[in-house]
């Protein structure tokens, strides 16, 4: 149903380590584009879809004071809430699909569920992409193009047959098939939730979503939403800086 309640999962744990000093003080997903965090940029993008939406948003400690001081700010109505799964005196987290099936456990009632990546930066509509998931009643993800080899190497790569079904997907592929890419939204019904706990209990540590993803696709069919707009996976200095360039000179 089109106005059924769904649950929204960002995930805003890393640790930044590849944006060196920047990532070792300030959370990735709190680091200001445009005069906004990139944070809010997604939360704007959550806002617009048109059926109930709680969110849920996955920290670490090492950052917990900061989300904890951010969402006082917050002044919109939207249900958010901030799950930290770490035990305070461990020095690292749970694998990312283990703590995505603990913060799934917590969730009351369970929803279809919409996940994105903390640094995500990106202009399109995610109320389009939840219709299409919808439609198709299956698990799915956003796609884009990206313009180069280079780039397609740092991403999950993935062919489709006409009905928008992936056929293939490679991580981080050597020499990539196409310049097709996942980005880190992801659509699971919720009937499909009891595939994270399942993948935590019985494999092994997975260190990134996208092992996840692979493991899902050879399961059942999974689908990929092609969207036309802007995207970036803040995943460098580089990249942020490209980005945050334009707010330092209007400054």
């Amino acid at each position: 149903m089109p106005n059924e309640p769904i649950c929204t999962l960002i995930l805003a744990g890393g640790y930044g380590t590849r944006l060196g000093d920047l990532g070792r003080s300030m959370a990735k997903p709190l680091l200001r584009i445009k005069g906004k965090t990139i944070l809010d940029h997604i939360l704007e993008k959550t806002n617009k879809i048109q059926c109930p939406n709680q969110t849920y948003i996955l920290i670490n400690s090492k950052f917990a004071t900061q989300y904890e001081h951010w969402i006082r700010q917050r002044t919109e109505s939207l249900s958010l809430t901030l799950v930290n799964n770490q035990d305070l005196s461990a020095d690292r987290a749970p694998d990312i699909i283990t703590n995505i099936a603990m913060t799934i456990s917590q969730m009351t009632p369970h929803s279809d569920l919409l996940i994105i990546g903390g640094d995500n930066f990106f202009d399109f509509s995610l109320w389009d992409f939840v219709v299409y998931s919808r439609a198709h009643r299956g698990i799915s993800t956003v796609l884009v193009d990206v313009k180069t080899i280079e780039e397609a190497r740092q991403f999950s790569v993935v062919s489709l047959d006409k009905g928008d079904r992936i056929m293939d997907i490679s991580e981080k592929p050597s020499w990539p098939s196409s310049l097709t890419v996942t980005t880190c939204i992801y659509w699971f019904p919720k009937d499909r939730l009891h595939y994270f706990s399942h993948y935590s209990k019985e494999m092994p540590h997975s260190e990134s979503f996208g092992q996840f993803f692979q493991w899902v696709c050879a399961i059942e069919p999974v689908f990929g939403y092609r969207c036309l707009g802007n995207w970036h996976d803040i995943g460098t200095r580089e990249v942020y800086e490209s980005l945050a360039e334009p707010t330092r000179q209007q400054t």
